[in-house]
């Protein structure tokens, strides 16, 4: 088990700090903690993974912002919570929206539908991650 951990931790650290979230990152801790892993390969992995699926979830967003399922999507209240917030505190929002329960998935996107320049939030998605 300690191989299988050894050899495919750092992927599953990845995969479920993308669609998961902290559940991945703690049972990442406890194998660094135990030495299975190094714990930048575990840090490495988690903050890849979160950006990058932020990422894509906003590129998504901004791409298919008029599509049926973004509209209705959009009237769900947990988008429009997370659409009144980064109109509201923009940067603050980008940074804190993973820490916040219920918003992790949909808020990329809701951010991808915003008027939020690209570049602006490729930079602060890379500072959240980090922090995160």
């Amino acid at each position: 088990m300690e191989q299988f951990l050894t050899q495919y931790g750092p992927i599953g650290i990845f995969l479920g700090a993308a669609f998961e979230g902290q559940t991945a990152v703690v049972l990442g801790g406890l194998l660094a903690r135990q030495r299975m892993l190094s714990l930048w390969v575990v840090v490495t992995c988690a903050m890849a993974g979160s950006g990058i699926i932020d990422q894509l979830l906003f590129v998504a967003g901004r791409r298919f912002r008029s599509h049926r399922l973004v509209v209705r999507a959009a009237q769900q209240p947990a988008f429009a919570r997370a659409l009144s917030f980064i109109e509201r505190y923009p940067v603050s929002y980008i940074l804190a929206f993973r820490f916040i329960f219920g918003l992790r998935m949909v808020s990329p996107i809701a951010i991808g539908v915003s008027d939020m320049p690209t570049w602006r939030f490729t930079v602060l998605n890379i500072v959240g991650a980090m922090i995160w």
